[in-house]
């Protein structure tokens, strides 16, 4: 299928806080790195809305026309500073945002040239929005909401410029007030934007929002929205909320040995997931536990804090596996080593094996894991613990360089095992129900406490 290209660029954080401004949608999983490493992207993303006025306003700039009937889907998160290019396929009336591997956004065009529409109706009033903490339930029982003008037309001009010399302020404003209909509103804050279907040529009186449909299976919510100058179907997906971790007295409840006490453990990756729940329970076994971060300091910092009010005392490395620090990361001499250092699994990829991707699997599965056996053998360490995952079996292949690169990892465990009288443990773990595992969908996972504390027992 012959295509056209329109236009390359890379969307940065000053980017998602003018579109923020001018459109009132403030989510921070598009704003924040902090917020959004506790989300299902890892990483803070652009606003899907933003990316399609960006589409739009270059299609224009081209010497294109824009049609009044439009479907966009949202097929995966752009994250800020990554190149993507916009092109165009006539014979279909098609326009994608994508990079070499994988397109990010699909918009099908139909229907009659769009009219001008340079009136500032959408102008006359403006108003903050506040940020919905709504779960699925709570926008079950919703019906209708609240209408709110929160679009700056003052903006438009020097966001997209082509937009501003074809349609004006109005029309541009209210495509970007869907934004803050999804991300402000319902959901709201655990909010996925799927999908959008505008009809820009049907004029409204009342300007309305209202819930269409629910499917609580696949968290999916339904939305119609009337402006004055289109009608909009939206569709989006009420992600999970932050997995909160059993507290210290609901785990020190469950402990029932202390088989841990006086040992010195590094835990790498321990500032969140399965890794905190190591540093947690091996603490309150007595245990004298140091553990690495690697972006998270302020989770670091937390975990810390919550071990020292309970009056038991942890320390804590920064460790990044692309700049390692193993001297500094070895100074504990620890006696036993839990290895959770992990890159985000679940990420967007093309459906080919994608080199770059194992590449960067095997950096934190293979590469830096030898090292940190090499130094265990020949320190003081007694036992290592690798965790694989019941994923390396999955008849799919669902992730072939993740299975490719913990399977060689497994490898690399039995060479080192017993070598130097050093215990190097290996369990592919199930799905376990941690802040890193969080998803939409009902799957089966099993409790953290329930999956480690064997583990312990073997090792230790």
């Amino acid at each position: 299928m012959e295509k056209s290209f329109i236009a390359s660029r890379k969307f940065t954080l000053h980017d998602q806080q003018q579109f923020a401004k001018f459109s009132g949608d403030l989510n921070p999983i598009h704003l924040s790195d902090e917020y959004a490493r506790k989300t299902p992207p890892g990483r803070a993303i652009v606003h899907g809305i933003n990316s399609l006025l960006w589409a739009l306003d270059v299609f224009l700039i081209s010497g294109n026309d824009i049609l009044d009937q439009l479907f966009v889907k949202f097929l995966q998160p752009i994250y800020l500073d990554e190149t993507v290019d916009c092109d165009y396929y006539p014979d279909t009336q098609l326009i994608e945002i994508s990079n070499p591997e994988i397109v990010f956004l699909r918009l099908k065009l139909s229907g009659s040239r769009c009219a001008d529409t340079n009136h500032m109706s959408y102008s006359k009033s403006m108003a903050q929005l506040e940020l919905s903490d709504m779960n699925f339930s709570d926008i079950e029982s919703l019906e209708n909401i609240e209408f709110t003008q929160s679009a700056d037309p003052s903006y438009v001009k020097d966001l997209y410029p082509g937009l501003f010399a074809g349609y004006g302020c109005s029309l541009v404003s209210q495509i970007s007030y869907l934004s803050s209909v999804v991300g402000m509103q319902a959901p709201g804050l655990h909010s996925i934007f799927v999908s959008a279907a505008l009809n820009l040529k049907k004029k409204n009186n009342v300007q309305s929002i209202e819930v269409i449909k629910t499917d609580p299976r696949f968290s999916l919510v339904d939305l119609r929205v009337n402006t004055a100058d289109m009608e909009a179907k939206l569709r989006a997906i009420v992600r999970p909320m932050p997995i909160e971790s059993l507290s210290l007295t609901a785990l020190n409840k469950k402990i029932t040995k202390r088989f841990a006490a006086g040992k010195r453990v590094l835990v790498i990756g321990g500032s969140r997931g399965l890794g905190s729940y190591t540093v947690k329970i091996l603490a309150l076994m007595g245990a004298a536990v140091t553990f690495s971060y690697a972006r998270g300091v302020r989770d670091a910092e937390l975990l810390k804090k919550e071990l020292e009010d309970a009056d038991i005392n942890v320390n804590f490395v920064h460790f990044d596996v692309s700049e390692p620090n193993f001297c500094e990361l070895f100074d504990s001499e620890p006696d036993y080593v839990f290895y959770f250092a992990t890159p985000k699994i679940f990420v967007k990829r093309s459906k080919v094996f994608e080199q770059e991707l194992y590449s960067k699997f095997k950096l934190f599965y293979v590469d830096t894991f030898e090292t940190i056996l090499e130094k265990c053998a020949s320190g003081s360490a007694k036992g290592v613990f690798y965790p694989s995952s019941v994923a390396v079996v999955d008849e799919t292949k669902a992730l072939p360089e993740y299975i490719q690169a913990k399977l060689e990892g497994e490898s690399l465990c039995k060479e080192y095992d017993n070598r130097d009288d050093l215990t190097v443990l290996v369990s592919r773990l199930p799905r376990t129900l941690t802040d890193q595992t969080a998803t939409h969908l009902t799957i089966e996972s099993e409790a953290p406490f329930d999956v480690l504390m064997p583990i312990f027992e073997e090792l230790l």
